[in-house]
């Protein structure tokens, strides 16, 4: 399950990456506004603005996603060494069993 959402994380970056060129040109186009002319510099200082709150905000989200499956990775793996020594143990018994003589199994058993 973790792989599969940190799979569609990537995914959604590669998404997020294009806003960011779109948002890179935008810089690019104002930087030619700036040598040009000032009268349309307000407007695309409003559009690029609102471009980088927006990579802003989704680079946000994307670290906080990051944190919470770096989170259930940590726990699964608590899990699976509560369940490896869990395993273990129950294979010393039931090696510790099997050396006993049979009727002395079924009392270990119960």
């Amino acid at each position: 399950m973790v792989p599969i959402a940190f799979q569609n994380v990537l995914r959604e970056l590669e998404r997020k990456k294009v806003d960011l060129n779109n948002v890179t040109e935008s810089s690019a186009a104002l930087q030619a506004l700036v040598d040009r002319s000032e009268t349309p510099l307000e407007e695309k200082l409003c559009v690029l603005n609102a471009g980088w709150s927006r990579v802003r905000t989704w680079t946000e989200d994307w670290c906080n996603t990051l944190l919470n499956h770096q989170s259930q990775l940590e726990i699964f793996d608590e899990n699976v060494a509560h369940i490896s020594t869990w395993l273990y143990q129950a294979e010393a018994l039931l090696d510790e069993i099997e050396k006993k003589p049979a009727n002395k199994k079924e009392e270990t058993v119960k």
